[in-house]
């Protein structure tokens, strides 16, 4: 393997090791070894993520083995670096995590039973583990009280908690629970696209600068305050450049964080969430397009003179025309959602924030174009970020229809102003566009399962029937392939 990622080496012709050597100065100030080396626990089969995955952790042990060599004393580390050497530190003794535990528990549980004093045999057993006798770790206590701990002492102190006592009951650091719960949800998990990272890396990031006001530290009943009052001060800075709805939108993310370890850790905190004047807050109104602008815009849009760099962002101006459609909607769209060559040609969304986004929508506008074009706006938004469609789209709509007041959302807007000013009740336009009070949709089973057989076709007509209607207005300048559509009216 010649692509190896630096420091990575193959041993035993197979195994794969991270070797770096220390720095100059390190080692004239310390006399350590020259060479830092661990096993990935990888063979030269791993894929290219796993890899990646395990030299990044290398890379954190290497730092974290460099700052040990060169401080002694363990003020100079957070918590979750303490929390690392203690790990560390147990992996190289080849001791498992709670390896006593079970043996421990059982004998405070006859001590408490019976009255008599606890067997402390796994005690000794971790003590001499760690020290070489049964006595060093009965003697930590005693040592922190009135001389504190040596680094070494520290996280021999960690080692023997994490051997003793269930991971259920151990103390977490805030550093520990945030590296958890990004494992959890895949947030750097390196399968993704480059656009899906770059969106992950900001809610990463956000969560980030929450633990850096509050300090990695070991969960204790004032954490709830620290959060708050980090989240008040968040807020407070945020509210200083960007609008209300964006505060709420990143706030969002780090509330996420903070109930995932409240539930899963079982901590019951109580956090007071600052008021960011949400409830008072009035959006800058959207309007929708006017019937002459919406006919500027298909003409343009199906125009066989559309620049190719343009196909795109056309692309997406009809699907959210006719369909309310978000472009994270579009994006996510899977090939078997996508029944183009139907007697009803239909777009199924299976996934959204609410039931109500989960929907069936008709193709009845420029169904030729958006066959042609539909794969390349997929790839086209895997490959960039939100806010970058949001611009092109606005600045797109903007120069065809010759305005500056449209927004890249006045689509979905105008979805809804059609459906009024053609007569259509809002409960058939709600089932398409995804919105709350629909009264045409289709079932969860037909949204599970797809719409084949007879009787999702006759849904799927009548939804086809409320588009016509909603959208009659735009039929005339639309391509022979949709016009044929128009005796369901």
């Amino acid at each position: 393997m010649s692509d190896l990622p630096k420091y990575v080496k193959i041993k035993n012709g197979k195994n794969l090791s991270y070797q770096r050597r220390v720095p100059q100065q390190l080692l004239r100030d310390t006399q350590c070894k020259p060479l830092y080396q661990v096993s990935l626990g990888l063979d030269i089969g791993a894929s290219p993520a796993a890899i990646h995955k395990a030299v990044g952790r290398a890379h954190e042990s290497y730092d974290l083995h460099c700052k040990m060599m060169a401080n002694s004393s363990p003020e100079a580390f957070n918590e979750t670096e303490l929390d690392r050497a203690a790990t560390e530190l147990m992996n190289k003794m080849r001791l498992k995590p709670q390896q006593y535990a079970i043996q421990w528990q059982m004998a405070k549980d006859a001590s408490e039973a019976t009255g008599d004093y606890a067997d402390f045999a796994a005690v000794d057993a971790v003590s001499i583990a760690l020290f070489g006798n049964n006595e060093d770790l009965y003697n930590l206590e005693r040592e922190k009280e009135h001389y504190g701990l040596t680094l070494e002492e520290t996280v021999k102190e960690r080692v023997a908690d994490k051997l003793l006592v269930a991971a259920a009951h151990q103390a977490k650091t805030i550093g520990v629970i945030y590296n958890n719960y990004v494992s959890h949800k895949g947030l750097k998990n390196m399968k993704l696209t480059a656009q899906e990272r770059r969106n992950n890396h900001k809610v990463t990031n956000r969560i980030e600068k929450l633990i850096a006001k509050i300090g990695d530290h070991i969960v204790s009943d004032i954490t709830p305050k620290l959060i708050s009052i980090a989240l008040k001060e968040t807020a407070s800075e945020r509210l200083k450049v960007v609008k209300v709805s964006t505060v709420a939108r990143e706030l969002n993310d780090v509330y996420g964080f903070i109930n995932w370890a409240n539930k899963e850790y079982e901590y019951n905190w109580y956090i007071n969430k600052p008021d960011i004047g949400l409830k008072e807050y009035e959006p800058d109104e959207k309007r929708p397009l006017m019937k002459q602008e919406q006919q500027r815009l298909i003409e343009y849009c199906l125009s066989p003179n559309l620049p190719k760099e343009e196909k795109v962002v056309a692309c997406i101006s009809m699907l959210e025309l006719q369909g309310g459609m978000m472009q994270s909607e579009i994006k996510t769209l899977e090939e078997k959602n996508i029944q183009l060559e139907e007697k009803y040609p239909y777009i199924m969304v299976t996934k959204g924030k609410t039931k109500y986004r989960r929907r069936l929508i008709p193709i009845i506008l420029g169904l030729d174009f958006i066959k042609e074009t539909l794969k390349e706006t997929q790839d086209w938004l895997k490959s960039v970020t939100e806010s970058a469609v949001s611009k092109r789209m606005a600045d797109f709509i903007r120069k065809v229809i010759q305005t500056n007041d449209l927004s890249a959302h006045c689509l979905r807007h105008t979805l809804r102003h059609n459906a009024d000013i053609n007569n259509v009740p809002l409960g058939e336009v709600a089932s398409i566009g995804g919105w709350s009070g629909g009264s045409i949709g289709v079932s969860e089973h037909m949204l599970k399962y797809g719409a084949k057989g007879i009787d999702y076709e006759e849904r799927v007509e009548k939804i086809a029937h409320s588009s016509l209607k909603v959208h009659k207005h735009l039929l005339s300048v639309t391509d022979n392939n949709v016009v044929r559509l128009t005796h369901l009216g």
